[in-house]
C-alpha cells in the first residue's frame, strides 16, 4: 500500500535536500548500537573498581545543593562548631525518614565507597583501642 499523504499536516513544509543520514536497516542499526554499547564498561564484563558503588546518577539539583557554601568545603577534621548547619540538616533528614517510614530510628552513617571504608577502619581502630589491642608500630 502507498503511504498516506502527510503534507497537509505539515502545512506544506518539506525538506529541500536530503538529511545526509545513512539509510540503514533495523539489523544494521541494532548492530551499530550493540558495538557502541560494548565500548562501555559494565559490571558483567569484568571486575568493578574500588569506589564503584558511588558511580551512580546524581540529579543536577543534588549536585547544585552539595556545592552550596557551607557544604562544599566541609572537611572531616574541622571543628564541630563549624559544621553545625550540616549536622542540623542530617538530623532533620533523619527525622523526616523516621516520620515517613514509621521507624523508631534510622542510621545516617556512610554506606559505601571510600567514605564508608574509612569509617569502617576508624570503627575497627576504636574497637582495638577499647580492648587495649591497638598497635602503633608498622610491620612489613
Amino acid at each position: 500500500p502507498k503511504p498516506k499523504n502527510r503534507t497537509g499536516r505539515l502545512g506544506g513544509v518539506a525538506r529541500k535536500q536530503a538529511t545526509g543520514l545513512p539509510g540503514l536497516s533495523e539489523p544494521q542499526t541494532v548492530r551499530h548500537y550493540m558495538r557502541l554499547s560494548q565500548k562501555n564498561y559494565a559490571i558483567d564484563l569484568g571486575l568493578f573498581p574500588l569506589g564503584s558503588c558511588t558511580m551512580k546518577h546524581n540529579p543536577r539539583l543534588n549536585e547544585k545543593l552539595a556545592r552550596l557554601p557551607g557544604f562544599a568545603d566541609i572537611h572531616p577534621l574541622q571543628p564541630q562548631a563549624t559544621v553545625q548547619g550540616a549536622l542540623e540538616l542530617i538530623d532533620e533528614l533523619a527525622t523526616w525518614l523516621k516520620t515517613l517510614t514509621g521507624m523508631p530510628a534510622v542510621a545516617m552513617s556512610p554506606k559505601a565507597g571510600a567514605h564508608g571504608e574509612f569509617c569502617g577502619m576508624m570503627a575497627i581502630r576504636q574497637a582495638l583501642v577499647a580492648r587495649g589491642e591497638a598497635e602503633t608500630r608498622k610491620r612489613v
